[in-house]
């Protein structure tokens, strides 16, 4: 089935500009590690009926999670990818209350559809940015740097309010994110951790307006060698929107990180948020969608 997973790489590598495909063995040998982790459900006839679901388990607060990679499924027609779902979900929620989290590419537009056919909703989409070398004019407005560890403490109290910020936004429709895990000292061990780069955009006044992160978190879709970059967390006050301050900050994260050999910038994002499709969608290209749904164990009794 390596083969087979293979192909479906290969059919979204021809489909998005952005993915540059690798060659079987190196393929072969980055999958191969990652699914022997995971557990797996088959249909081959032998004839004309091929498919598989490599996926992972694991639970938490009473319900479990199912997810499977964007690496882990074929099928050689809808019917059968269908079939698959259907004994995959008659394994899984005998043990329980089960969230599934089905990665699937961007351009699989059959399977895209199935699974929302499947009452599956959309909430998370992975994109990518290729660095490139132009002349870039930035705005002589404001000023952008990155900050040192210990500017981060000594200004803690202005970051932490711009990322309060986004918080509350998460919170506000449509999104309605509740966010429990976003407390303040998880932003703070995030931010000053060695992997983060925290940027920000400085007025006049040296006010801080604006900040955009930069991590070492690695885009494992593409499986080749070549650097890629997490980026995210961008905020802008609200006076300065509309302006190329967001653009601004992106292109300087572009250049920070293009100074240290990476070729590409992925973002992950929700796709309830609109301002956040809006931004990044415009400059990066999504080669994942993640589409989920919770499933009730429900226990049917004979009635007399």
């Amino acid at each position: 089935m390596i083969e087979k997973l293979y192909e479906k790489y290969l059919i979204e590598c021809s489909n998005n500009s952005i993915l540059e495909a690798v060659a079987f063995e190196l393929f072969k040998e980055k999958i191969c590690d990652k699914l022997s982790y995971m557990n797996s459900i088959a249909i081959d006839n032998g004839v004309d009926e091929q498919g598989v679901l490599y996926y992972s388990l694991w639970s938490n607060d009473g319900i479990q999670t199912c997810n499977v990679p964007v690496y882990g499924y074929y099928a050689s027609s809808e019917k059968t990818l269908s079939k698959l779902f259907c004994k995959l979900s008659d394994t899984v929620i005998s043990n329980g209350d089960t969230k599934f989290q089905i990665n699937l590419y961007a351009h699989d537009y059959e399977a895209l559809a199935l699974f929302s056919m499947m009452q599956f909703g959309y909430i998370y989409e992975q994109g990518r940015l290729e660095i490139t070398d132009y002349p870039y004019q930035f705005n002589d407005t404001y000023t952008i740097k990155t900050l040192e560890k210990d500017e981060i403490e000594k200004r803690w109290d202005e970051i932490w309010t711009l990322t309060d910020a986004i918080i509350k936004h998460l919170k506000q429709a449509p999104v309605f994110y509740p966010g429990h895990e976003f407390t303040e000292q998880v932003y703070k061990e995030f931010f000053m951790d060695s992997e983060t780069n925290l940027h920000i955009a400085l007025s006049k006044d040296d006010e801080i307006i604006g900040m955009i992160e930069s991590n070492s978190e690695s885009d494992v879709f593409a499986f080749h060698s070549t650097k890629s970059v997490n980026v995210g967390e961008i905020y802008v006050m609200p006076k300065y929107r509309g302006s190329s301050l967001s653009k601004d900050l992106l292109q300087f994260v572009i250049e920070h990180e293009k100074q240290k050999d990476a070729r590409y910038l992925w973002v992950g994002h929700g796709t309830a948020n609109p301002n956040a499709r809006g931004f990044w969608n415009k400059y990066f290209k999504t080669y994942q969608y993640e589409l989920v749904r919770t499933i009730k164990n429900i226990k049917f009794t004979n009635s007399v």
